[in-house]
């Protein structure tokens, strides 16, 4: 007697190719991470065709941004002088009363490793605060939830440039960041953040 057992498909595996593959086989585990990552994928591959890629530039998925007055930057920074300088590109003066972006960033080739922070909690946690509403008996709970997930931010590296906007980036964007390593800078947990290449 035989039985028919239904075959098994493991999540990241195309059955077809037998590709193990987060970014290619995304039809049986869709997220939005997926998504984005597949965006990128496409982007690396397109920048790679133009060569519009410069060596040391990586492009990565900014997933939090806050700026600082000029002169907070300086004092934080301005003995690393490598990076300081890079930062800065020595045009101190015309800076003195902008702002510095601080953005944390997803570079899968520096970062993959790291758990990555689900949005959907934080967004869940953001508009629980911005409501106005009286907090609910799971408040607390979202919360700590909250705090575990913006944590995981704080594991990935900084990039950071000089602007005239207080504003940040919305998250999940797909941007080109620049490592300064050979610029002298020996940490990859700093760089210079260069633009947002994926617009919504």
């Amino acid at each position: 007697m035989s039985t028919n057992t239904p075959p098994v498909i493991q999540e990241n595996i195309d059955p077809k190719s037998r590709i193990i593959s987060d970014v290619i086989n995304n039809r049986y585990n869709k997220s939005s991470l997926n998504e984005i990552q597949v965006r990128l994928k496409s982007i690396k591959d397109k920048r790679a065709q133009d060569e519009a890629v410069d060596d040391g530039e990586l492009l990565g998925i900014a997933l939090y941004s806050r700026t600082m007055p000029f002169e907070m930057f300086r004092k934080k920074y301005e003995n690393n002088v490598s990076f300081y300088r890079q930062i800065t590109d020595k045009k101190e003066n015309k800076k003195k009363n902008g702002f510095v972006r601080e953005v944390y960033v997803h570079v899968p080739e520096i970062t993959g490793m790291l758990p990555y922070p689900d949005f959907s909690i934080i967004g869940k946690h953001i508009e629980e605060i911005t409501s106005g509403a009286e907090p609910t008996d799971g408040f607390k709970v979202n919360q700590q939830k909250c705090e575990k997930e913006l944590k995981k931010i704080t594991m990935f590296p900084r990039f950071y440039e000089c602007t005239t906007s207080a504003g940040g980036y919305l998250y999940n964007r797909i941007c080109l960041v620049k490592s300064l390593r050979k610029e002298g800078v020996t940490s990859e947990s700093l760089g210079k953040f260069l633009e947002i290449v994926d617009e919504p």
